[in-house]
């Protein structure tokens, strides 16, 4: 009995404590006009609510037992910005803590000396005089200068970097001096940590070889190549244990515990609709990080299956190719009253230098129309099987895959459909892409461009091999490929085009932390010619919102015919288009 009276006691105590500890009292400040209000409730501990959680109260409020060091933690937090002789006062009342806050004079930068050895420091935005001395920047900027020299291939380097602050002058000199010295090369490369998987599945996919100039961009492209593979639970290269100039690669890996995936989802589709999805995923399919994938689909419009094996790194006459190959069948609505019944394929290899990408496949594919009225549909009588050879390359030197700000990006493509008899449908089509994306300060201007022709050399073209218009990767004031031939710059039809063109600019700046705002033009020309680039065409203008997440931005639009006010879209989308 004792016993339970003592436990009592202590859960009583031990609750109280707590409830002391967790009390919070709601901040407020004024009187600060340069460092701004986010800063001053990150320093305080308060995380502010996300864009997507409005729904949170978004009042700050800290602990009653951190009030007693609110003062010398917000005044060693200005020191970090520069601000040495900040006044702050305190006052509690009514469940509120005011903080009053007087910066006053901030240390000014003075003599900025450089010596840069011939590294180039172009995109680092060094102190310059007059502005205010931020000791936070000061010791980013020193990792900067230092990712720039490895960057460069000088792994063997000097560099130091001083600011010599006078107090009573509020003045800081600040000097930098870097001597390279001799180029380094990469060393021995080594792999660590694999034990069903072979070394050359890694090596083959490494752009780095022993003897070649050193640089961190090829480091980082380790990671990049190797994340491909979706075989690793980690992945850790070190290249601290330079000796002189060369510097030895130890490749860190290990494999996945967890082999098998699940995925199901919901969501909507401008072309579709509301569609359900499940999906089944093998990692390291009989070792070597081979990878079996399932998916299924389904919508009031289409059901499919889809499966794809991929095998990573095949030898072929010393060279290394992935290969993949894809068997799926969908069931779709087509037109009002048909349904086609499609068994289709590819089988392709790819092989990826420095930032080229290089597919060669053939791809295959056999249509059945049936009319549901139960009469035979007229397109039953047309050849609907196709074999078609392609050939695709990507340059790409974007900055980022998920979130670019600059860079720029090629993409052509070749198809062949092959005259395997008198009935066959045969034809040539090209298609080109380029996008080009520049960032000022903070305002980022991107310009994308797309141009396809099809050229019929027997029989005619299959309506799902034409050229289509609409959706968010393409003219946003129409649904997913809802613009076919265009009759003029209002109205367009149901058919299909050989020949398109599509441009479309965007501005995006930001608004606030993660969110920013966008305005966009999208022109697109559709024509029933080979190689009729004078046609009619649609123009839309529109804007945005942006909020970016881990896996890119996830973008809202909203997109209206400039000649046909009536005609509009709003298209939602996960990743960036440029």
């Amino acid at each position: 009995m004792s016993r339970l009276i003592y436990l009592m006691i202590f859960i009583l105590l031990h609750s109280t404590l707590f409830a002391k500890e967790t009390q919070q009292i709601k901040v407020q400040f004024s009187g600060n006009k340069i460092v701004g209000d986010k800063l001053i409730l990150e320093a305080l501990g308060v995380k502010e609510p996300s864009f997507f959680e409005f729904y949170k109260d978004d009042t700050p409020y800290i602990p009653k037992s951190k009030i007693s060091a609110v003062d010398s933690t917000l005044k060693e937090f200005y020191r970090t910005q520069g601000f040495f002789n900040t006044d702050i006062t305190l006052n509690e009342s009514n469940a509120t803590l005011t903080l009053l806050i007087k910066e006053n004079r901030f240390i000014k930068v003075g003599e900025v000396n450089l010596s840069s050895d011939g590294i180039n420091l172009e995109k680092i935005e060094l102190f310059k005089k007059g502005e205010r001395f931020n000791p936070t920047k000061f010791s980013e900027l020193k990792m900067d200068i230092q990712k720039a020299i490895l960057a460069e291939g000088y792994c063997n380097y000097e560099f130091e970097n001083k600011a010599y602050v006078d107090l009573d002058k509020y003045r800081a000199d600040i000097s930098y001096f870097i001597k390279k010295n001799q180029p380094c090369k990469f060393g021995k490369i080594t792999v660590k940590g694999l034990e069903s998987i072979d070394d050359s599945i890694i090596t083959s996919r490494l752009l780095i070889k022993e003897g070649r100039a050193f640089n961190t961009e090829d480091i980082q492209r380790i990671y990049t190549s190797l994340q491909k593979l979706e075989a690793f639970d980690s992945i850790v290269v070190n290249y601290n244990d330079k000796n002189g100039s060369i510097v030895p690669i130890d490749i860190y890996l290990k494999e996945r515990e967890k082999n098998l995936q699940y995925k199901v989802g919901v969501g909507y589709d401008t072309n579709l609709g509301m569609r359900t999805t499940a999906a089944l995923e093998k990692f390291n399919l009989f070792s070597d990080a081979k990878k079996l994938s399932v998916l299924l689909a389904y919508s009031s419009q289409l059901a499919s299956i889809e499966s794809e094996l991929s095998i990573p790194s095949i030898n072929i006459l010393g060279y290394y190719f992935d290969y993949s190959t894809k068997l799926g069948y969908k069931v779709e609505k087509y037109y009002d009253s048909v349904d086609v019944n499609v068994l289709q394929g590819d089988m392709k290899i790819k092989q990826e230098r420095n930032f080229i990408n290089y597919y060669l496949g053939l791809g295959y594919e056999y249509a059945d129309y049936s009319d549901r009225s139960g009469e035979a549909s007229e397109l039953s009588d047309s050849n609907l099987f196709l074999l078609y050879p392609y050939i695709e390359i990507v340059y790409d030197r974007r900055d980022s895959k998920l979130n670019p700000k600059n860079g720029y990006y090629f993409a052509g493509l070749f198809e062949y459909g092959l005259p395997y008899n008198d009935h066959a449908r045969s034809y040539t089509k090209m298609m080109l892409e380029g996008r080009y994306i520049h960032t000022l300060d903070q305002l980022t201007l991107a310009s994308v461009f797309k141009i396809g022709t099809i050229n019929e050399l027997q029989n005619i073209t299959p309506e799902h091999k034409r050229f289509f218009a609409g959706g968010s990767f393409s003219n946003r004031a129409y649904g997913f490929n809802e613009i076919g031939v265009v009759k003029s710059s209002s109205e367009d039809s149901d058919l299909g085009g050989l020949t398109m063109a599509n441009f479309s600019i965007e501005a995006n700046y930001p608004i606030y932390d993660k969110l920013s705002g966008a305005l966009f033009s999208d022109l697109s020309m559709i024509s029933d010619g080979e190689n009729k680039f004078d046609g009619e065409h649609i123009t839309t203008v529109g804007g945005g919102v942006r909020y970016l997440t881990p896996i890119g931005p996830f973008k809202i639009d909203a997109g209206v015919n400039v000649n046909n006010s009536e005609q509009y879209g709003i298209s939602f989308q996960l990743g960036q288009s440029f």
